[in-house]
């Protein structure tokens, strides 16, 4: 079996309630990974959906992580999509108020169209110097 791969990344960010990364490609058989890089400030502004295509097929991504280090504002939401439609089109970003975020798509391939990814594997957090 092949190596798990990214075949594209593309990136994006707004100061804003949603941002679209336009012009992501997506073979067949490959899948989706997004990473939404937020700027907490206040309490409730959070991720409310990714979306693949919402202009088309309109498929929701699932959210499979998210970490908030201890020390900061930020915080990483991981979504995942293991068998989106193969097209050319937009990923929508939408969150619950007004912020400002990054968001980084990346294409997948040789990866598992069922499950994209396992817990199984999932790291212990590293220590941070005091």
């Amino acid at each position: 079996m092949a190596q798990v791969s990214i075949s594209n990344t593309y990136t994006g960010s707004a100061d804003a309630s949603s941002s679209t990364v336009s012009s992501v490609t997506v073979a067949s058989g490959e899948g989706l990974l997004v990473g939404v890089l937020l700027e907490v400030t206040d309490a409730g502004k959070e991720v409310t959906s990714v979306v693949w295509d919402s202009a088309g097929v309109n498929e929701s991504l699932t959210e499979f992580a998210d970490f908030s280090p201890t020390h900061g504002k930020l915080r990483l939401h991981v979504y995942a999509k293991a068998n989106p439609t193969a097209k050319t089109a937009t990923v929508t970003v939408t969150l619950a108020a007004s912020q400002k975020h990054g968001v980084v798509v990346c294409a997948v391939a040789n990866h598992n169209t069922t499950t994209m990814l396992s817990r199984r594997r999932r790291r212990a957090p590293v220590a941070q110097a005091a």
